[in-house]
């Protein structure tokens, strides 16, 4: 019996660390859905991630995949759009360095696939005296397509 009461204590303790202790993707992803929900942004999709300096742009997908597996796990008063059409759409649309859409692609979006918004990311990738990635900085943007107004979020010191 005691074993069970101090093996109990030990999962209760563990459980709270881990909700205790954030990463930073996790609180851009917190940050990010608490905006969402704010602005009554009810579906998403998200845009492929770029590099904001032309490097290792290979890392778009694995940040982007880390950052909506975490936005995942607030998801309980929006959805996040995965149709393909969607993710098509986004990676054919030519973003302006500000992260905006154009407007008619703003309009299209909206009524083609029933999507409130859009989450945006790009990053930089810091390197080391050697020239190897060492942490990455990414910045998220929310996009209302209701009314075209962005609110960004930044993560910093994303280690490798």
């Amino acid at each position: 019996m005691r074993l069970v009461i101090v093996f109990t204590t030990l999962i209760i303790f563990t459980c709270l660390a881990c909700d205790l202790t954030y990463g930073p993707i996790d609180l851009l992803a917190k940050n990010s859905a608490r905006d969402l929900v704010d602005r009554q942004i009810k579906t998403i999709a998200i845009a492929p991630f770029n590099s904001m300096n032309g490097k290792y742009q290979n890392m778009s997908s694995i940040l982007r995949e880390k950052y909506k597996a975490k936005l995942s796990t607030r998801a309980e008063f929006f959805n996040i759009s995965d149709r393909t059409e969607v993710q098509t759409l986004l990676a054919e649309q030519d973003l302006r360095e500000s992260g905006m859409f154009r407007e008619e692609t703003i309009t299209k979006l909206g009524s083609m696939y029933s999507i409130n918004g859009v989450v945006t990311g790009k990053f930089i990738v810091t390197e080391n005296w050697l020239g190897n990635p060492k942490k990455v900085t990414l910045f998220i943007t929310n996009i209302s397509l209701a009314s075209g107004v962005s609110k960004s979020f930044e993560a910093t010191e994303i280690p490798l």
